[in-house]
């Protein structure tokens, strides 16, 4: 769907993206907090992306902080490996309440694990399989 976004609505700098990039957020929030349906949600995310892309100023250099853009090209193995990673620390739950961690520790941990693994996922399958692909793929879509 991103790749779909970029096509129909291609990154341009634009004045007014600060505040509709600020409304796009609230709405996603606000779906968040009031169940709204899936469908919505997406859509609501899709604004966001859309109109982070048209970004300037200070906003945009603080989203392009090295930190997000890493985040943001390791999100898909993050997406790949997270239900996983989250399911072996849950089970673990038992035992780690033993030890006396809190539950917020636990969660802490577990988000931090799937970051872990999906960092590595990313720089040795990811990265790799991109760039072997990439000239195949050009060929095929004649870019």
């Amino acid at each position: 769907m991103g790749m779909l976004a970029r096509l129909i609505w291609p990154p341009r700098p634009s004045a007014a993206a600060t505040a509709s990039f600020a409304a796009a957020c609230a709405g996603v929030a606000a779906g968040l907090v009031w169940r709204a349906p899936d469908v919505w949600l997406v859509a609501l995310f899709l604004a966001v992306i859309v109109t982070a892309s048209r970004l300037t100023g200070p906003l945009a250099d603080a989203l392009a902080a090295r930190p997000l853009v890493r985040l943001g090209e390791e999100s898909y193995a993050l997406y790949l490996v997270h239900v996983f990673v989250f399911g072996l620390v849950f089970r673990a739950a038992g035992a780690l309440a033993r030890l006396g961690l809190p539950g917020w520790a636990l969660t802490v941990g577990a988000i931090a694990a799937a970051l872990v693994a999906a960092s590595a996922l990313h720089r040795f399958v990811e990265a790799p399989a991109n760039r072997l692909l990439r000239p195949c793929a050009r060929r095929a879509l004649f870019i």
